[in-house]
């Protein structure tokens, strides 16, 4: 009678289980439509339906994402901004809780040394629907996509390589998602106009979602004896959608999914309407292995749009004994020497309905389940209110902590019990790498160092209680460790450091010992691992030195003039070189040449080889060159350079006028010409005018010589002319500079003058009286 009285209440609950899903709304399949179509940008611009409120900052490019033509270009380096919008497009079929809508774009975006230096270009990518929302926000200094941060450049016309070009995927909520959805693009410079940013292959796409129903959300099938099963409850599915959805992957899992069991699994759920969904169950029962509460969930998977995962959470109480067990951790606090065993025990308290039993399956799993042994169990059931003991011994075999878990088995309520396990074996250890420093060869003089790491690899604290050469040739300099650095914990490392600076040829030698506190072995024998040798070795070679002497840079020089230095080659080693090669190299070396010297010339250890060094500047300006020398001593290659440096300068004077007196001058008077010298060159100097020896009708006025005249300065020199009677006096003045140019300038003077000559006769004339007589005047 109770039976059938369950059958029907189970009946029922099913029955009206599925009245309650055959009322959930229609859920229609997904569809995934592309709302706005791929954007090139490669017709009129901007194309139809796009708005630039750039005023001319967005503007089509000529080659595009991946050589297409015509991606869309926003004008950062003319500071012209402002948002370019795409055509509005209707997605509110797509603002559904579970539906999706992306905006996809290829982006290039350019970092210049504006944006480097004086601050971002930023670009926001809005959605713009029943709200605006910043999809994203880019910054060139962190997201660009082509790095030309060390020019003042910039690309009008993106660069087309693929790798320059970056493609995203933006998700657009769903408060955005309207009937006029429109995606803008827009950016500002943060302070300072910077490089360019470019967008291609715009698409908006929207996908609308179905889902299966799923009823109850969690079961909880009460309380039930260990040993017996419950009646069969159901999971149920409910499809809306007009074709059938697959089950597949049903599976109990969870804390105790062997509590519980399918009794039936449906493979699919037939199609239905909102009205009248398709529907079947999935089947479990309850049948608790232990008391307590008993915790796992029935899952399975489907072929809808949503959800595709399902796991219903199971729950059911079972009624046993409790266990109790003291204390939760074993040897903590304790170490343990290798070779050493300790023993430790946990106690067992019974309490609840029946006697607690101890299975044989009690075991100790976790890292190191070797390192422990259980050596005693409770050999009968434990009634309500007794204890007994659980022994466990732990004999280590590795150093350091050694984490373990004792599980507990039985049949109380509470279930599997664990005790963590955290021996820890003990043994001091020190490595010293490397055991043996060998320097090899290295040249007499020089200074080569090495480190010796002195590292703590056991679980004890090491003492050095002494690290010293034991011998050494004097070659040889130690820094040891001291101080507190001598104590070393567990994990730590110290290092010494050897220095070896060979004072003469062949092979010199010291020893390293370090002394510590590590106690003998536990083996027997017991053994002293305690010091430890490092031998060095190291071989000193001779060595010769190359070094250029002299003055390796000349003030100035005239443009055209040739100056020479003297010049050294020094060995300054202990091996004699042999220097095979001289060069002269860099942007102005053809100004430079060496002589005195032929190659290849032995120069012996502390000796020398003088050799020429000549410069003709061949124009203004700085003149920069490196002599270079290579050699060879001892086997290997060495060199050395010397930078060279010459400033030409331009000797220069300019006289005007270049012809003076072009006018005739009257005879017994006096005329003055001012000469005007500019310098026109580098160096300054001193001008002086003089005339041919013997001159009489020129003089110049004042002094001949001049004070120093600068770059760019003038002097003047007044010249006066006499003529003495109007014969032409075509004479040469010459001004010549300390700086070795000269100036001519022609002095064309002439003299002028009146002559009067008459003829006539008169006739004779009264005493008192008058007459008119005609004279000629030439």
């Amino acid at each position: 009678m109770k039976t059938q009285l369950r059958s029907k209440a189970i009946a029922l609950v099913t029955t009206l289980l599925l009245i309650a899903v055959s009322s959930l709304p229609n859920l229609y399949a997904a569809t995934t439509t592309t709302l706005l179509p791929t954007e090139t940008f490669s017709g009129t611009f901007p194309p139809p339906g796009w708005v630039d409120n750039s005023y001319g900052g967005w503007y089509q490019s000529t080659n595009g994402n991946g050589g297409n033509n015509g991606s869309a270009v926003l004008d950062f380096w003319d500071c012209n901004t402002g948002e370019f919008t795409s055509p509005a497009v209707d997605a509110s079929v797509y603002s559904g809780a579970g539906d999706t809508s992306f905006v996809d774009f290829d982006m290039w975006f350019e970092k210049d040394y504006y944006d480097a230096n004086y601050g971002s270009d930023i670009v926001n990518i809005y959605a713009h629907g029943s709200s605006t929302v910043t999809l994203a926000t880019f910054d060139s200094q962190k997201d660009f996509t082509y790095d030309n941060s060390n020019s003042y450049s910039y690309y009008y016309d993106p660069l087309t390589s693929s790798s320059y070009w970056r493609h995203y995927h933006l998700g657009i909520p769903a408060s955005a998602r309207s009937a006029g959805l429109t995606i803008g693009f827009d950016g500002y410079s943060v302070s300072s106009c910077g490089g360019q940013f470019a967008i291609d292959n715009v698409t908006i796409t929207g996908t609308h979602y179905n889902h299966i129903a799923y009823s109850p959300l969690f079961i909880n099938f009460g309380t039930f004896s260990l040993g017996s099963t419950s009646g069969a409850r159901s999971v149920v599915i409910s499809n809306p959608n007009p074709g059938p959805v697959s089950i597949s992957n049903v599976a109990l899992g969870g804390a105790q999914p062997g509590d519980y069991a399918i009794t039936r699994t449906p493979t699919s759920i037939p199609g239905g309407t909102a009205a009248k969904p398709g529907l079947d169950s999935i089947l479990v029962t309850f049948s608790p292995t232990a008391a307590g509460t008993r915790n796992a969930s029935v899952s399975f998977s489907d072929n809808s749009d949503g959800p595709t995962f399902v796991s219903v959470p199971l729950s059911g109480n079972g009624v046993a004994p409790v266990i109790t067990v003291t204390p939760s951790t074993l040897f903590a606090k304790t170490r343990t020497k290798l070779g050493s065993v300790l023993d430790q025990y946990v106690l067992i308290a019974a309490s609840g309905a029946g006697s607690v039993v101890i299975s044989p399956t009690t075991s100790i799993s976790g890292d190191y389940p070797g390192e422990y042994t259980i050596t005693k169990l409770p050999s009968s059931p434990i009634p309500n209110g007794a204890v007994d003991t659980i022994w466990v011994r732990y004999h280590p075999t590795i150093e350091g902590s050694r984490p373990a878990v004792l599980n507990i088995v039985s049949n109380a309520s509470n279930g599997t019990q664990q005790v963590i396990l955290k021996g820890v074996g003990i043994l001091g250890r020190l490595v010293v790498t490397p055991s043996q420093l060998n320097f090899d060869s290295v040249n007499i003089g020089m200074t080569f160092c090495q480190n010796i790491t002195i590292y703590n690899a056991g679980s004890d604290t090491v003492l050095l209680t002494h690290n010293y050469f034991s011998s050494a040739d004097a070659d040889f300099t130690l820094t040891p460790v001291t101080g507190s650095d001598s104590i070393l914990p567990p994990g730590e490392s110290r290092t010494a450091r050897v220095c070896f600076t060979p004072i003469r040829n062949g092979v010199r030698q010291a020893r390293y010992r370090i002394t510590t506190n590590i106690p003998m072995t536990f083996d027997i024998p017991r053994r002293d691992t305690s010091s430890f040798i490092v031998n060095i070795i190291g071989e000193g070679r001779p060595f010769g030195r190359l070094a250029i002497g002299g003055s390796s840079i000349v003030d100035s020089m005239v443009v055209g003039k040739q100056i020479c230095r003297t010049d050294t080659f020094y060995n300054t080693g202990t091996s004699d070189v042999t220097i095979t090669s001289a060069s002269i190299t860099g942007a102005d070396s053809s100004d430079y040449t060496l002589s005195g010297v032929t190659f290849p010339i032995v120069v012996a250890q502390g000796g020398q080889q003088v050799f020429s060094l000549c410069v003709t500047p061949s124009r203004r300006g700085d003149r920069t060159a490196t002599l270079s020398i290579t050699g060879v001593t001892n086997g290997q290659s060495i060199g050395a350079t010397l930078p060279l440096d010459v400033f030409g300068q331009l000797a220069c004077a300019s006289a005007t006028p270049s012809t003076a007196f072009t006018n005739k001058t009257c005879v017994g008077m006096m005329d003055t010409a001012f000469v005007t010298v500019s310098n026109c060159g580098d160096i300054a100097s001193a001008y002086t005018a003089s005339l041919p020896a013997g001159t009489m009708t020129y003089a110049i006025v004042g002094a001949a010589t001049s004070a120093i005249v600068g770059a760019n300065g003038t002097t003047t020199f007044p010249v006066m002319f006499m003529p003495t009677d109007r014969t032409p006096q075509d004479v040469t003045l010459t001004i010549t500079g300390n700086n070795g140019v000269s100036q001519t300038v022609s002095l064309a003077g002439q003299g002028q003058a009146a002559t009067v000559a008459g003829s006539g006769t008169a006739d004779s004339t009264y005493v008192n009286s008058s007459s008119n007589v005609n004279v000629t005047i030439n």
